[in-house]
C-alpha cells in the first residue's frame, strides 16, 4: 500500500542519515572504545540490507539505490580505518590486540571486515545462510575494494596489510570453482581480478607476501598466474567474457612486470595452453583492449616455450 511504501521510504532515508553519521564517527573513534558492539550491529544491518535489497520492489528503487550506495561507502570507510589502525599498531610492536575481547571499536572494525569477506567468499553471513548472494552484490563489494585500493598510497602499510588479509582468500575463491552464471559469474570474477590488478599495480612488488602472508611468494605468484590463465581460457558466458579476459590480461601483465620468467611458476603444459588462449584472444576477442594486451603478453609466454 501507499502508506506502507511511505514508511519504508522514511525508514530508508533515516537509515541513510544514520550511516552518514557513523561513517563520520569511525575515523576518529578510539581503538579501545567500548562501542565495538554498536559498530558490529551497524555492520550487521549493512550486510542484512545488502542481502535483502537484492529482492526489494521497484517502487522504492531510487531510495534503495541511495541506501545501497551508502552501505558500500560504509564498507570502504571500515576498510580504510581498520588497515590504517593495523598499520599504526604493526609499527609499534609493544601494542597488542586483545583478540579475545569482542567489545572494542577495533574489534568491531575487524568483525565487519570478516562479515564482508564471508559474503563474497562463502556466500552467506551468520544468521542468513539461507539468503543467496547474487553476482551483482559480490561485484559491488569487489568494486568497493577496488575503490579503496585506488585511494591508498604506497607510503604507508595500509594496502599491503589489506592485500595480505584479502588476496589469499580471494585467489583461493577464484581458483577452487568453475566460472559459471551463478557463484563465479564472469563479471563477478572479472571484478575480483580487478581487485588483484589494482593492488599489484599499486604495490609494484611481491615483497609483502613473505612478510605478511603465511605462505611462500612462489606459491602465491603461481596461484595468481593460474587464476588469471583459468579466467583467460574460460568460455562461459561468451557474450560477457571480454571483461573477464581483460582483467586476466591486466593481472598477467602486472605479474610479468615483477617476475619476468613465468617458467618458474608454470608447468610446460600450462604454458602451452596459455599461449593458445592468448593467441586466440589477440586475434578474435571482441574487445580491442583485450587484443592489444594479448599482443603484449604473448611474447613473454612464447619466450618461456622457446627457452
Amino acid at each position: 500500500t501507499k502508506s506502507k511504501t511511505s514508511l519504508v521510504l522514511q525508514n530508508m532515508h533515516e537509515s541513510k542519515l544514520a550511516l552518514i553519521a557513523v561513517c563520520q564517527h569511525i575515523p576518529g573513534a578510539n581503538d579501545e572504545d567500548i562501542s565495538g558492539n554498536a559498530l558490529i550491529n551497524v555492520g550487521s544491518f549493512v550486510m542484512e540490507f545488502l542481502l535483502e535489497s537484492q529482492t526489494m520492489c521497484d517502487d522504492i528503487e531510487h531510495e534503495l539505490a541511495k541506501l545501497h550506495t551508502g552501505c558500500l561507502h560504509f564498507l570502504g570507510v571500515v576498510f580504510d580505518s581498520l588497515f590504517a589502525r593495523k598499520a599504526d599498531i604493526s609499527a609499534e610492536p609493544q601494542i597488542e590486540l586483545e583478540a579475545n575481547s569482542r567489545h572494542t571499536f577495533l574489534d568491531g572494525l575487524m568483525k565487519t571486515f570478516d562479515m564482508t569477506t564471508s559474503i563474497v567468499f562463502n556466500g552467506a553471513i551468520e544468521g542468513h545462510s539461507e539468503q543467496r548472494v547474487s553476482a551483482s552484490l559480490r561485484t559491488s563489494i569487489f568494486n568497493t575494494m577496488v575503490i579503496y585500493s585506488q585511494s591508498c598510497t604506497t607510503e604507508d602499510r595500509r594496502l599491503a596489510l589489506f592485500a595480505s588479509e584479502l588476496l589469499p582468500a580471494l585467489l583461493k575463491w577464484v581458483n577452487e570453482g568453475s566460472i559459471d552464471d551463478d557463484i563465479r559469474h564472469p563479471l563477478c570474477v572479472a571484478a575480483a581480478l580487478q581487485v588483484v590488478y589494482t593492488i599489484f599495480a599499486k604495490l609494484a612488488s611481491f615483497d609483502w607476501v613473505s612478510t605478511l602472508c603465511n605462505e611462500s611468494e612462489l606459491n602465491f605468484v603461481r596461484l595468481t598466474i593460474r587464476c588469471a590463465l583459468k579466467s583467460l581460457c574460460s568460455e562461459e558466458g561468451a557474450g560477457i567474457i571480454s571483461p573477464l579476459r581483460l582483467a586476466a590480461m591486466k593481472v598477467l601483465l602486472t605479474v610479468i612486470a615483477n617476475k619476468q620468467n613465468l617458467g618458474e611458476y608454470l608447468q610446460p603444459d600450462e604454458i602451452r595452453h596459455a599461449v593458445v588462449a592468448v593467441r586466440g584472444a589477440s586475434n578474435r576477442d571482441e574487445s580491442q583492449e583485450v587484443r592489444t594486451l594479448a599482443f603484449e603478453v604473448l611474447p613473454y609466454l612464447e619466450h618461456v616455450i622457446d627457452s
